[in-house]
């Protein structure tokens, strides 16, 4: 466990070393408090508007802890989508580059320390990215009349989570090559199918799960409403496990010589393993749920609930009619 630590503090040491892991925090930094501004401003715009013009306004419809960070939340997780792949271009492929990797392998250390350590320091690394989004999140709670803390905790998890599986991604196709600009580009096509998985057959209820579970959009969305859910924080987790245990392969195999389909098959249980995992945690019945909204408005009313529990375990059939001439009828 030492020597994971040290290499993440060498890891650490290295991207404060570089330029672009200071450029990514400081332009961080500059967009979130210039995104949290604007929609402060905004929304304290409404609200005198409201205040000045009807006696009988009582505030706005949806939480101010979820309202004032939403769009916000939004624009931060986009730019993640560009930062990360950034960050991690270097990670493995400039040990590859340099030639260091070969003495790595060849000292006591264990491959399974080195990837570690890494990812460690790029986690690390991310904690200290967040450190603006937790600051703006506290001033909006002193900020905010009965501001709902728990919203915001939820709502940096799942930033944090999806920040550290985007890292080991990142990691994976670092070990790739030893282009820098290349692992770059590479990892941000990944970013893109991942986020478009669920497109494809979507008719068949086995791979409409399955490619549900690869899906990458939208799994922080439930975070930043306030809804924590079992199959969320498994997607993050096995994402992470596989994409570091790739690396892991991908390291160990290069100081082995053997037949090519035997570390091809190591690939594949790695791959069936988290892909059946994942597939299970996505079942509706293996899913639990923490509502942490003060009103619990991310959970169905119990009355509701007694009555979907009187339908029975039978199939439901529903039927959805849409006005295709209204404004919204793209919905249907």
């Amino acid at each position: 466990m030492r020597i994971i630590f040290k290499i993440a503090k060498a890891e650490l040491r290295n991207l404060f070393y570089s330029p672009v892991a200071w450029v990514i925090f400081v332009a961080f930094l500059i967009l979130a408090g210039m995104q949290f501004s604007d929609l402060l401003v905004n929304v304290a715009s409404q609200q005198q508007f409201y205040q000045d013009n009807s006696k009988e306004w009582k505030g706005f419809d949806r939480p101010l802890s979820m309202l004032l960070y939403d769009g916000a939340y939004r624009y931060l997780l986009e730019n993640l989508f560009l930062f990360i792949p950034l960050l991690t271009m270097g990670v493995i492929s400039r040990e590859i580059q340099g030639g260091t990797i070969r003495l790595l392998g060849s000292s006591p250390v264990r491959t399974r320390d080195i990837v570690l350590g890494k990812y460690l320091g790029l986690v690390i690394y991310n904690m200290i990215l967040l450190l603006p989004v937790a600051f703006l999140m506290i001033a909006g709670y002193f900020s905010i009349v009965q501001a709902e803390f728990k919203i915001f905790l939820s709502a940096l998890l799942g930033i944090f989570l999806l920040s550290c599986t985007y890292s080991a991604i990142g990691l994976y196709i670092s070990s790739l090559t030893s282009y820098q600009v290349v692992a770059a580009l590479c990892t941000f096509l990944l970013f893109i199918v991942l986020a478009n998985m669920s497109v494809f057959w979507q008719e068949y209820d086995f791979f409409r799960d399955l490619s549900w579970f690869l899906n990458i959009a939208g799994r922080v969305d439930s975070f930043l409403g306030g809804m924590i859910t079992t199959n969320n924080l498994a997607y993050f987790s096995l994402h992470i496990f596989l994409f570091v245990g790739f690396t892991f392969l991908r390291l160990h195999n290069r100081q082995e010589s053997g037949k090519w389909y035997k570390f091809f098959a190591r690939y594949v249980v790695l791959l069936v393993v988290t892909l059946g995992l994942g597939y299970a945690s996505s079942k509706p019945g293996f899913i639990g749920y923490l509502d942490v909204t003060r009103g619990k408005v991310k959970t169905i009313h119990p009355t509701i609930q007694k009555v979907v529990e009187e339908l029975g375990n039978e199939t439901l059939k529903v039927t959805f009619y849409s006005n295709l001439m209204s404004p919204t009828g793209y919905r249907g």
